[in-house]
């Protein structure tokens, strides 16, 4: 009897002694300053089941003549480490490591499977697909540019721009580079009407102003041209019968003499925002609208580190003495009065550095390999190309989520998220709320936003994790899931074990509509990319690379016994929205009066017409040196829903100050006539006050709106409900007087 294996979906990096059976799909070198040259494989086990695999310098001349591609192979004694790094070839959690002791032996073939794990294009152009995963595609060649010679590293390679289409006349544009190149040009040359098929294995995802293409990720991707696969066939019947044909592009003349403005060089280098920096993959300059909302004192001001903020996040600009001289309108040294003495106090600025706070510029920043690898927050300002402080072409957008940096505060970051199957319809908001079914504990939280799951059912799921914690493709504890985030809650944690956390709950709705939702939390450390930074809320959001563990956080976002911990290589990018609900979770006043203990360890939505409210008063509260009692002022607002039943709300520190910020503008505001107020709580906690149960706000996540509007209901048919509520009870009163 032959010994047994594993498969790779149950390899785990706890031992090394395992054994697996697998064919050698590919095969590269790689060579880094750190590693030397390296063998790199992609191998595949017969469930199709992909790994990356790499044998480091010293061993590959003992191994590299065993491992043949489109050869099955045991190989037994290999370590595990997480898979990391910017493009990869494989989705597996694990990346296997050849080691000393490792043995490769021969084995009969399993199948002649080439295991192609083919990419849709519509999914690739909505963004859908983790662009840091290479790919497999296939198309059918439509046109073909010229073969370009250009020069990267001191050396001359080839270049070659094509479009292919797929079954469903999708288009992608692709580029390949060196000898992909030629043998691309070669082959459609070759072609002679012949329909030209091609297939490029482990592609990477290239995206310019939105628009996203295809190329080869140096020696790591394959190009393989009508090549002699079963899935040719079928893709050849299916593509539409109209007879297109295999066209070359000719080439636009290059080189003109013009004469520039000494500005339009930079004109090359895209638009970004601050989150665009964030999530670049790539070294290069970009050019940023930005404004400053302070300047960074850490290094006094020999450096001046600008604070800078947009609709999309913030960063810090370095500007040196060169370039900050042309804002400034002074150099360092003249500013210094030729002193160059130690500064006693960095905060005492100079007038002409201070005026800075407030205005906007347009920078050409550097993304350096630190932005990129190390995480370095601050990027340098090569040019100002734009020195009044006032943008004139280039017009700053005004955005309902400017950041305001009074607000902003240094903490852990946790997140919900949520499953959306149906949320598009308007609807009138019910005040009962039905909870899913194996309803337990979720997270803790530091930082929350809400976040919606489009393609996985959480319900579903809660049994498939229960029994053998592996996703639905074999790989342990990863997923990939579309998310929408709803809410963000930030905190300063100190306490030892305190993490990062955001809550995922799971609600279900009448009339078919339900979200699914679940906690998740994001540990305080390094990420392999760097998401967090372009977290908003009401954005969807693709996540890929997370660990499924079970929920002990004392405050719960969701009823999912469930959490998600993000790890190293977890990411997160924007994605096109995949429906206009804001999954409501509605709690009725009985449930509020009469709530249980685990009831009080959740938070839920409220809707309402608010009917009283109090003056601000503080709760006993001793403050210690150096901290104010800010946290300690509250409100009590009464709200009344359509049926006439009483709500206790105590709106406390951020909330207290919202709450009465927008209800002095909606009392105060010249439109305003008596009329009946509605008020939406978001993520408030059922607590006891005074002795008796309210909703009380919940520090960080709490969210209020007066006033607004939401697709997923309809208000003025809400606040009709009400009058009409109300007139009813004025007729009784008269009956009652007669």
């Amino acid at each position: 009897m032959a010994s047994q294996f594993a498969m790779l979906r149950d390899v785990r990096p706890y031992k090394t002694s395992w054994r697996v059976q697998v064919k050698v799909l590919h095969s590269w070198r790689r060579y880094t300053n750190n590693t030397g040259e390296t063998l790199e494989l992609v191998l595949a086990d017969s469930q199709g089941v992909k790994i990356h695999a790499s044998v480091k310098k010293d061993l590959v001349a003992k191994y590299v003549n065993s491992l043949q591609v489109n050869e099955w192979k045991f190989i037994e004694h290999f370590a595990l480490t997480h898979a990391a790094g910017q493009f990869r070839p494989t989705g597996h959690l694990y990346k296997m490591s050849f080691v000393n002791g490792t043995t490769v032996t021969r084995s009969d073939i399993v199948s002649d499977s080439s295991y192609l794990t083919l990419a849709r294009f519509s999914r690739i152009q909505n963004g859908d697909l983790n662009p840091y995963m290479l790919i497999d595609v296939m198309g059918q060649v439509v046109n073909i540019g010229e073969l370009e010679v250009l020069e990267a590293n001191n050396k001359p390679t080839t270049k070659l721009d094509f479009e292919l289409r797929d079954e469903h006349d999708d288009r992608m544009s692709c580029t390949l580079w060196g000898t992909f190149a030629e043998k691309m040009f070669q082959a459609c040359q070759a072609a002679d009407g012949i329909m030209v098929i091609c297939v490029i294995r482990f592609a990477k995802i290239k995206a310019y102003k939105g628009v996203r293409s295809l190329s080869n990720s140096f020696d790591a991707s394959q190009v393989h041209i009508n090549p002699p696969f079963p899935e040719i066939e079928a893709f050849t019947r299916a593509l539409p019968s109209d007879g297109l044909a295999l066209t070359f592009r000719e080439s636009v003349p290059k080189f003109q003499m013009v004469t520039l403005n000494k500005d339009d060089d930079c004109l090359q280098f895209e638009r970004k925002t601050i989150s665009d920096l964030f999530n670049s993959t790539e070294i290069g300059k970009a050019r940023v609208i930005c404004t400053i909302y302070g300047i960074d004192t850490d290094w006094a001001w020999y450096m001046l580190y600008a604070k800078v903020m947009d609709n999309t996040g913030e960063t810090k600009c370095l500007l040196f003495d060169s370039i900050c001289s042309e804002i400034v309108g002074e150099s360092a040294a003249s500013l210094l009065g030729g002193s160059f003495n130690e500064i006693e106090d960095p905060n005492d600025l100079p007038d002409v550095i201070r005026n800075l706070v407030g205005k906007t510029f347009l920078f050409l920043l550097c993304v350096e390999k630190e932005n990129i690898w190390d995480g370095k927050d601050s990027y340098k300002v090569s040019r100002i190309l734009n020195k009044d402080g006032l943008l004139q072409e280039d017009v700053l957008e005004e955005s309902e989520q400017l950041v305001n940096p009074a607000s902003i505060v240094s903490g852990d970051q946790c997140l919900m998220l949520t499953m959306s199957q149906d949320t598009s319809d308007s609807s009138t908001p019910s005040s009962k709320r039905v909870y899913a079914p194996n309803l337990s504990e979720s997270e803790q939280s530091s930082t929350s936003k809400k976040v919606c799951i489009e393609p996985k059912d959480l319900q579903k799921s809660e049994l498939e994790f229960e029994e053998n914690g592996l996703s639905q493709d074999g790989v342990p504890d990863k997923i990939s899931e579309v998310v929408k985030v709803e809410n963000v809650k930030i905190e300063n944690n100190k306490g030892k074990g305190v993490q990062d956390s955001g809550d995922l709950p799971v609600t279900e709705k009448k009339e078919t509509k339900q979200a699914n939702q679940i906690d998740a939390f994001i540990p305080p450390g390094n990420y392999l990319y760097n998401f967090r930074p372009g977290l908003k809320e009401g954005h969807w959001y693709y996540m890929a690379d997370f660990h499924v563990v079970p929920s002990t956080q004392p405050v719960k976002y969701s009823w999912n016994r469930f959490a998600l911990e993000c790890i190293w290589p977890t990411t997160m990018w924007p994605v096109s929205p995949r429906c206009n609900g804001n999954f409501f979770n509605f709690i009725h006043s009985d449930e509020v009066e009469y709530a249980g203990l685990e009831d009080k360890q959740h938070v839920s939505d409220a809707i309402g017409v608010v009917s009283s409210v109090s003056a601000i008063q503080r709760f006993p509260f001793v403050c210690r040196q150096g901290e104010t009692d800010y946290e300690a002022r509250y409100v009590v607002v009464e709200i009344k829903d359509d049926m006439g039943r009483k709500t206790i709300c105590v709106a406390k520190g951020r909330s207290c100050q919202a709450f009465v910020t927008k209800w002095f503008r909606k009392i105060t505001s010249v439109t305003y006539n008596y009329d009946p107020v509605v008020i939406v709580l978001r993520f408030w906690r059922v607590a006891e006050f005074e002795g008796q149960n309210c909703l009380m706000s919940e520090y960080g996540c709490s969210r209020l709106f007066l006033d607004p509007t939401f697709p997923d209901f309809d208000i003025p048919r809400y606040i009709r409900g009400f009058a009409e509520q109300q007139d009813d009870v004025q007729d009784v009163g008269m009956e009652l007087e007669v």
